[in-house]
């Protein structure tokens, strides 16, 4: 699963109709509203402000006085199957005044949508556990290599008396480390924890 982490925008016109889209982080259900009414105070007179979200199992979006099927639904479609979770996809029209037809509508709003989405950083959300350890200076080499061979990620290191480093790990790491670093190395188990890996191009 995926999200960002900033916001990003992306227009088209078709037949003098402007479409921006729009995509932002969030967290919490209750915000949609004000950013919504944000979105509105930043593009005035537009005619619709349609938008589709999924915030972990939370999933809602509204086509804002467009045919009904051819903004929000599509949108959140879209969402689902990039994967993608904690994010708001917004997408503002100012109409033309040459009516698009209900396929055409959808397709473009999609198409919109899909734009924003792809200007996008996109990051990996990884569910898995922090480490504390300690160890001597003479390991540390050492385990850094088999962090960096084993997509650890060191996330902070201290040198103190021994070196002490937070590491990340997907997996549960505790017995791996305890037999290949089993001298002047202490592992602890500090938390469950999520973050946020950038996808490299």
């Amino acid at each position: 699963m995926y999200s960002i982490k900033e916001e990003f925008i992306k227009e088209i016109e078709v037949e003098h109709s402007r479409f921006i889209g729009i995509v932002k982080p969030i967290t919490n259900k209750d915000d949609i509203k004000q950013i919504i009414s944000e979105i509105k105070k930043r593009y005035p007179k537009a005619k619709h402000y349609c938008y589709a979200t999924i915030i972990d199992n939370f999933q809602k979006s509204s086509d804002d006085g467009e045919p009904q099927g051819t903004a929000g639904r599509p949108m959140l479609d879209l969402l689902i199957k990039s994967d993608l979770n904690n994010v708001l996809l917004i997408v503002v029209r100012y109409f033309g005044g040459i009516l698009l037809g209900a396929s055409r509508l959808l397709r473009t709003y999609v198409e919109t949508a899909d734009l924003t989405i792809k200007s996008a950083d996109l990051y990996k959300i990884c569910n898995g556990f922090s480490y504390h350890i300690t160890t001597s200076y003479n390991n540390y080499d050492a385990i850094i290599r088999h962090c960096k061979s084993n997509a650890l990620l060191v996330e902070n290191t201290q040198f103190n008396e021994n070196v002490e480093l937070e590491v990340f790990s997907e997996t549960d790491i505790i017995n791996q480390f305890k037999e290949q670093f089993y001298q002047d190395t202490k592992i602890e188990y500090v938390n469950s924890k999520v973050i946020y890996k950038k996808v490299e191009e």
